[in-house]
């Protein structure tokens, strides 16, 4: 990477970083302002302008605030533009309008542009499907019998962490090596190799079939079953590769079925790219979760029209639909379909995550297609088992063709970045007095994550102050680990009883109580009081009490990151989400930037980041 630092010294823009030192630059979630500093021969004015460029991409862009006069040098400490944010104080009054409009509102008052913006990511995926002569043909009892074989081979073989041959194994790389003895490519890691195949209900477990332990989307081991109630396995460090009763695990996650039938076929195959067919492009809630709707659903082989259909009977694309029986979320999942295709797990209930929810309505669509085997009946079954639910999911896919089940397609799959102008619908009717406007910002933003249950924030990029949800800002870095992670987890700031009061100058009640019974008996009572305007119906006051509750009862989890950054320094910084698989960690998602310090040591970006969760 490439770093320029540029000073703008009577109108012309001067690289001052030949002459400068000690550069670093930090952001925390807590605060908006980004801080540069650096040590300089240069002599520089207070309140110049001074940019930070890596690969020419911008980083950083503000104005020097303070300046320490050494013998020999220069010590600078510069803000971006979000250091008039913090330092203006004023008065304004907001009288029934949105969230977007008031923040917008008061920017103007100072000459701030300012855009509140929906993030998404744009899939394009160039789907690949494999097709097979006629000819091919190898039964999976067959198939499956040759990988218990293949695998018994390598018994009494020591566990080695890292370790994919007989020489040492640990548990993913076991797994894959056995496989790949009759020419099966599967992935490296338990994280990977946990979404690949089909999911398989552990009372229909066959030879041959991966079983994962841990969670669902944290799945910490690996093994695989051999037939008989057995697993075999690399268990862990001193250990050696054996066979255990599965019965042992407590913590049994799902198992996963690879298609070794037709992947050991003899005949010759061929990779062709096909047509992406059926896309759905949107129509209900504004194309709501259509890129994932579109990747799941050819995944798994099903029209993505036919999914969105199921979605829109099923809970009118709301994520956090509950009806009256409990089932909840996208596919309204009960508490016993939801175990079965891993959407609670011991990491929690996640029926509400959209996300999870979509994969695991096509998982459990395949699992029903598989029982019953014609579509129809599969989606009959999936809602009330009637022809009255399969005609009004019909009725609601667009386009009201559900197709036809295909083989699942893969490929390469690339995601562009894209904002579009959006609307938060929060109604503020407040007073702000002697506060800053970054302070006045943050209570507005408070009122919408706690109406909304999503968490929204504030970014200043070059001169524009930028308002979002928090989880939309994906960064791509490639970096290298400094140091071994350590993970932290406390209970310090969970709630589990939320009571929402309405206030005035006169008398203050209670509008709400909302409280999770079984965390309470686990954890104790950690109870949070929200005071809100006597304004607030009982309605509105429970739906903020129980965001509140869903934001907060939870372990709280943080991990101090080292990294020395090869590409995209630049894109790193507080309120980002970070993609992450280090499978000695446990970790395997998106994490949020909490803070961070960049320094530039020797020509290289080296970057403490402190995740959280």
């Amino acid at each position: 990477m490439t770093y320029t630092l540029m000073v703008l010294i009577s109108d012309v823009w001067v690289d001052v970083l030949p002459k400068s030192n000690n550069v670093s630059w930090t952001s925390s979630a807590d605060t908006l302002s980004v801080e540069l500093t650096f040590d300089s021969l240069s002599d520089i004015v207070e309140g110049t302008h001074i940019m930070l460029k890596i690969d020419d991409k911008m980083t950083f862009t503000g104005i020097v605030v303070r300046k320490v006069k050494k013998k020999l040098s220069y010590s600078y400490a510069c803000y971006d533009w979000a250091f008039y944010l913090n330092k203006n104080e004023t008065i304004i009054q907001f009288n029934k309008v949105t969230a977007d409009v008031a923040i917008k509102q008061l920017c103007t008052q100072f000459g701030i542009k300012c855009n509140c913006v929906k993030i998404s990511y744009i899939v394009q995926d160039t789907a690949e499907t494999t097709v097979l002569s006629t000819s091919s043909s190898t039964s999976n009892t067959t198939s499956s019998s040759s990988l218990v074989a293949v695998a018994k081979k390598y018994l009494g073989v020591k566990y080695l962490w890292g370790g994919t041959t007989p020489s040492g194994f640990d548990c993913s790389g076991f797994t894959q090596y056995v496989f790949k003895q009759l020419k099966i490519n599967i992935s490296r890691t338990t994280y990977t190799q946990v979404k690949e195949g089909t999911y398989v209900a552990k009372a229909n477990l066959q030879a041959g079939d991966l079983v994962f332990f841990g969670s669902v989307s944290l799945p910490h081991h690996v093994a695989m079953y051999i037939g008989g109630g057995n697993v075999i396995q690399a268990p862990h460090t001193g250990d050696v590769v054996k066979i255990t009763p599965l019965k042992y695990f407590s913590d049994y996650a799902t198992a996963r079925r690879i298609n070794v039938a037709t992947t050991t076929a003899k005949a010759a195959t061929k990779t062709v790219a096909v047509a992406t067919t059926g896309a759905y492009a949107g129509g209900y809630a504004n194309g709501l979760y259509k890129d994932w709707i579109n990747a799941y659903a050819r995944q798994n082989g099903y029209n993505p029209n036919l999914i969105a259909g199921i979605i829109e009977v099923e809970s009118s694309f709301d994520c956090n639909s509950k009806n009256a029986s409990g089932h909840v979320g996208l596919g309204q999942f009960d508490y016993t379909s939801a175990k079965e295709v891993g959407l609670i797990n011991s990491s929690g209930d996640h029926r509400t995550d959209p996300r999870l929810s979509i994969q695991a309505i096509c998982q459990l669509l395949t699992v029903k297609y598989k029982a019953t085997g014609t579509l129809k009946k599969a989606i009959m079954t999936y809602g009330e088992n009637t022809n009255s639910y399969y005609n009004k999911v019909v009725a609601a896919t667009p386009g009201h063709d559900v197709g036809a089940v295909t083989s699942g397609k893969t490929g390469t799959v690339t995601a562009t970045k894209s904002t579009t102008e959006t609307t938060i619908t929060t109604n503020i009717s407040k007073i702000y007095k002697d506060m800053t406007l970054s302070a006045i910002i943050d209570d507005i933003l408070n009122n919408a994550t706690l109406e909304k249950g999503t968490k929204y924030i504030k970014e200043m990029i070059s001169d524009i102050l930028y308002i979002r949800v928090q989880a939309e800002y994906k960064i791509f870095p490639k970096f290298m680990l400094n140091e071994d992670l350590i993970v932290n987890s406390s209970i310090e700031n969970m709630k589990n009883t939320v009571i929402a009061t309405g206030s005035d100058d006169k008398s203050t009640k209670i509008l709400a109580t909302v409280s999770d019974p079984i965390n309470i008996k686990i954890y104790g009572g950690l109870q949070e009081v929200l005071t809100l305007d006597l304004a607030y119906d009982i309605a509105h006051a429970n739906n903020v009490a129980t965001n509140f509750l869903k934001l907060n009862n939870k372990i709280f989890h943080d991990a101090p990151l080292s990294i020395t950054v090869i590409e995209g320094a630049e894109e790193i910084r507080a309120n980002r989400f970070i993609g992450l698989i280090i499978e000695s960690m446990g970790l395997n998602g998106w994490y949020n930037i909490k803070s961070c310090a960049n320094v530039l040591v020797n020509g290289q970006c080296k970057s403490s980041i402190t995740l959280e969760w």
